[in-house]
């Protein structure tokens, strides 16, 4: 009879053994998975600290011009954010822009491309003394072709985009 629990008992123990164990492993490595993914899931503010060549495989990353680049020459759009206060109402003509590789190249508005329609926004909601912007736009929104777009200020002719999408 004392044989048959000192069994029982030494069964409990591997037993309980071999599930600390089992629970120890899943724990490191569900640790190493979690450590994996954070190391290396970029984000477009990675991509925009390394001046990115904005690309379609990041559709939601914001799109501006690469300040050092010229118009008619290379591709300027790169992942980041405009410096302009009207950048925010154009950001997504900025990414139509960079999508159809165009907006940079002497005559691109008599393109195909430069008849691609964006969406544009008015002024941001004056936010209430005290309080954040909601990022709500309340004048209007509206879609519109690239080329239609014109800035009513001098020395801006239509079609210079890029002046209103320099990259902070």
């Amino acid at each position: 009879m004392l044989l048959s629990n000192r069994n029982k008992i030494a069964g409990q123990d591997i037993y309980l053994f071999r599930r600390t164990t089992m629970k120890k492993i899943l724990i490191v490595l569900f640790g190493v998975l979690v450590v994996q993914g954070y190391v290396f899931a970029e984000t477009w503010e990675d991509r925009a600290a390394n001046k990115t060549p904005w690309s379609t495989e990041f559709p939601d990353d914001p799109v501006c011009w690469n300040p050092p680049i010229w118009t008619n020459t290379e591709n300027p759009w790169i992942v980041g954010r405009g410096d302009n206060p009207a950048y925010d109402g154009l950001r997504d003509c900025f990414r139509v822009c960079a999508e159809n590789d165009t907006c940079y190249k002497d005559g691109w508005q008599d393109t195909d491309a430069g008849s691609a329609r964006c969406r544009v926004r008015g002024a941001p909601r004056a936010p209430a003394p005290g309080y954040k912007s909601d990022g709500v736009y309340y004048w209007w929104e509206a879609k519109i072709a690239l080329n239609e777009i014109e800035f009513p200020m001098v020395g801006f002719s239509p079609g210079k985009l890029h002046s209103v999408a320099w990259c902070e």
